[in-house]
């Protein structure tokens, strides 16, 4: 299921993001979830979300946190771009993963 693969591809760059020491992330975030024009076959925000609990074995986000995780997914030439930045809650861009898979 290419929604599903991407939807993994995804949930490995947050699974990075939230446990790698390079962006010191704290252990949950609001979530900002953003698909672009091109991208309706990519995962919703409920299955993402899914995607993440399943890989880090909880739920990292919640409403009220102080930091946020803006996701954008759009698709450029012919592949789908994920860009995942951590923002704190003074708006300051904390660390940001790209990744990106080819349409299928």
């Amino acid at each position: 299921m290419l929604g599903g693969r991407r939807a993994g591809i995804i949930a490995l760059a947050i699974g990075a993001l939230f446990g790698g020491d390079a962006f010191a992330a704290s252990s949950s975030a609001r979530l900002t979830y953003v698909r672009g024009r091109g991208t309706e076959i990519c995962p919703n925000e409920s299955a993402f979300r899914d995607a993440v609990k399943a890989r880090l074995g909880y739920d990292p986000f919640f409403p009220v946190a102080k930091d946020a995780i803006v996701v954008t997914l759009d698709k450029k030439s012919g592949a789908f771009v994920g860009r995942i930045q951590q923002v704190d809650e003074h708006g300051n861009l904390r660390g940001e993963k790209n990744v990106s898979t080819k349409s299928g």
